[in-house]
């Protein structure tokens, strides 16, 4: 198997896991914050683990965004699991924008 395949299932685990934790966040089901956070430190994690294989010379402004959307989702987790903050969706919300908007750059650079 591929290293490529195997980054694409790690991706899609993480978020699957965001997924299911973000549902059972809205049902008030127990655990919730722990599938969650799985999921995100996975998709963080990966994109971040990605990003460091490129060198910081080569690097555009869509990776600064990426390497901030990490940061942010990781602050996320430590914020929810670790210092039990209910501030944490707003850094998660920030970093679903920088998401977004570093997609649709990288969407407009390619046309």
């Amino acid at each position: 198997m591929s290293s490529f395949n195997i980054y694409k299932a790690i991706y899609y685990l993480g978020v699957a896991l965001i997924f299911i934790g973000g549902y059972r966040f809205l049902k008030g089901q127990d655990h919730a914050s722990i599938f969650f956070s799985i999921g995100l430190f996975l998709y963080a994690g990966l994109q971040l683990y990605l990003l460091s294989y490129q060198p910081i010379k080569s690097w555009e402004r869509s990776e600064y965004l990426k390497l901030v959307v990490g940061v942010l989702y990781l602050s996320a987790v430590v914020l929810l699991l670790f210092m039990n903050m209910h501030a944490w969706y707003a850094v998660f919300i920030l970093g679903m924008t920088l998401d977004f908007f570093t997609n649709i750059f990288k969407k407009i650079r390619r046309q």
